[in-house]
């Protein structure tokens, strides 16, 4: 798997350490990274994300995922992944590299309120706040997909 970031990286890759850490540290979170790769790899146009988001959907009680995308074509990834069905196999290995992860537990957002690499982000005056003109753009883009 590929090396732990360190310490001093960029604030948003210093917050995922904290959740990576939640979930049972940073060789828990390689193997699961394995994992969703492994059913990738067996299915063509298929990419890891794609996989993480079917697997998600396909979890009792989960009704929707929430994406962030930086590219069209993660749009496009996010719109293939909701009608990706994984098969019980694949399901069963994605579940396995998860097994026994402690995972966050109790309020959703007691994290972000009480870990300061996460709380940083509420108590900064965002200024990449959406604004409607933001919003506006946002929909013209999605329509010419």
């Amino acid at each position: 798997g590929a090396a732990k970031p360190s310490p001093d990286a960029h604030p948003n890759v210093r917050s995922n350490l904290v959740l990576v850490e939640e979930f049972g540290g940073w060789q828990r979170f390689q193997q699961v990274l394995q994992a969703l790769h492994d059913v990738a790899c067996q299915r063509d146009g298929v990419t890891l994300s794609m996989v993480a988001v079917a697997w998600a959907l396909a979890q009792t009680g989960v009704k929707a995922v929430v994406l962030g995308a930086r590219a069209a074509e993660h749009v496009k990834d996010a719109g293939r992944a909701e009608r990706l069905e994984l098969t019980e196999s694949e399901l069963e290995s994605i579940d396995a590299s998860c097994q026994d992860a402690p995972g966050p537990s109790g309020d959703v957002y007691a994290l972000e309120r009480t870990i300061p690499a996460l709380s940083h982000m509420n108590q900064q005056g965002r200024s990449d706040a959406v604004t409607t003109d933001h919003l506006r753009e946002c929909s013209r883009r999605l329509a010419e997909l």
